[in-house]
């Protein structure tokens, strides 16, 4: 007896069960009609997401005068290149709030647009809400089209992972689009103030594997706030 057929007996008698070939003409039928060519996909070195207090920052006009920030820096650079040559990495800044984390990642974006990729910032708090406001009947998109847009970018930065946000709605969002984005080798910045050990049971242990699958830097900013220029 197959497992098919082993299972008719718990179905209610008034139900007729599917054909596969009707399932697969469902399922083809049901996935969203979106035209992400025009929608959803970065152009060429196109930066999204900064916000314009950001807008100016470089790393050549960061305040690298001590050996941990010089340091970082020169990390970072050599990150920009592994990602130019197509290289299967991924980057965390970690460290405390005010140390220039996100200054250093929108610097890379703009780094990276100057060699044609194109690249995305989004808090995380934001990217709950976004797919939240598809909850409403009147919302023109959907948490689907949200994810897939967040997949076109080269780079994505997803900014501000903190201990506040640890629900297990929130963890498979993150893990979806983290997921999203190995499966098409595209790498991704997460930008956090936890410690190591509190980042690692955040994100949890299927973000974590996705990240290590290929070159993982970590950058701890443990310096002083930053001030910009």
């Amino acid at each position: 007896m197959s497992h098919f057929t082993s299972i008719l007996k718990y179905i209610p008698a008034h139900i007729t069960p599917k054909t596969v070939e009707e399932m697969e003409h469902i399922r083809r039928h049901s996935q969203p009609s979106v035209d992400i060519t025009a929608s959803s996909r970065s152009v060429f070195g196109e930066v999204r997401g900064v916000g314009a207090r950001f807008k100016q920052c470089r790393l050549e006009n960061y305040r690298s005068h001590t050996p941990t920030r010089a340091d970082a820096v020169s990390t970072l650079q050599r990150w920009i290149e592994w990602v130019s040559q197509g290289m299967d990495t991924n980057l965390v800044l970690a460290g405390y709030r005010g140390s220039g984390k996100t200054y250093l990642a929108t610097a890379v974006m703009y780094s990276l647009s100057d060699l044609g990729l194109s690249s995305e910032i989004i808090s995380f708090h934001d990217l709950i809400l976004e797919i939240r406001s598809t909850y409403r009947s009147s919302t023109t998109q959907s948490e689907w089209q949200i994810l897939q847009r967040l997949t076109q970018s080269d780079v994505l930065v997803v900014d501000d992972l903190d201990k506040s946000r640890h629900s297990a709605s929130e963890q498979q969002t993150l893990q979806t689009l983290i997921d999203k984005r190995y499966r098409n080798q595209l790498p991704t910045v997460l930008i956090t103030p936890l410690p190591g050990q509190a980042f690692c049971s955040l994100v949890g242990e299927v973000v974590l594997t996705r990240l290590r699958q290929g070159q993982l830097v970590w950058i701890e900013c443990v310096w002083e706030n930053h001030y910009f220029p």
